[in-house]
């Protein structure tokens, strides 16, 4: 989900200079330029803290402390508390608490159109779990501004194991199962927004 955010912020900084930037910046969902177009230099800022949360979320998975899951594991939960945690640091908290609402507002949008998101069609649960791991890193960002960020990492991967994200339940195999751990057909979560994907601890599993 925060590919689409890489765009976005690259195509404002350089709007202008590169057509193809700013054809990418058209076909933002409304939310996104609207946050854009009020926080020119912040998003300016935000571009390379959006890249170092996959960098460092890529990094992590590759030595096995999180998992390699981008829709709903502990790699997606992680890379949206680390993009929030270094944003809240560099732009302010309710600027960082903005973007993230923007963002998830857009990918209602993205489903609207039948698009994806990272390969997968955004829904609801996925946006609600988003939205709490933004949260709890725009409060650890917030709250210790000038913390290092290895710090940030060692922190964000403690509150992992202590539970304190959120990712979507699934069994071994990577099926998506409901909260009553029974795994959920593919075909009953097509083109549906509200749907029964359930939302746990991020040390559930």
């Amino acid at each position: 989900m925060i590919k689409k955010m890489n765009i976005m912020v690259l195509a404002i900084a350089l709007t202008g200079c590169s057509s193809k930037m700013s054809s990418a910046y058209s076909k933002l969902s409304r939310p996104e330029k609207t946050w854009v177009l009020l926080h020119p230099f912040k998003a300016k800022k935000a571009y390379p803290l959006a890249k170092k949360a996959i960098v460092v979320s890529d990094s992590l998975a590759a030595l096995g402390q999180i998992d390699d899951d981008n829709n709903g594991g502990t790699y997606d939960a992680f890379k949206h508390g680390f993009w929030m945690a270094v944003t809240a640091q560099r732009i302010g908290k309710r600027s960082a608490i903005r973007l993230g609402i923007a963002h998830e507002k857009g990918n209602y949008m993205t489903f609207k159109k039948q698009r994806k998101e990272d390969g997968q069609r955004p829904d609801l649960p996925s946006s609600k779990m988003d939205a709490f791991n933004n949260k709890i890193g725009v409060e650890l960002g917030a709250k210790s501004p000038e913390l290092k960020e290895c710090n940030l990492v060692n922190q964000l991967l403690s509150a992992l194991k202590k539970g304190q994200l959120r990712v979507l339940l699934k069994d071994k195999h990577g099926n998506f199962l409901d909260c009553s751990k029974t795994i959920i057909p593919l075909d009953s979560l097509k083109n549906k927004w509200n749907n029964s994907k359930c939302i746990v601890p991020s040390n559930s599993y």
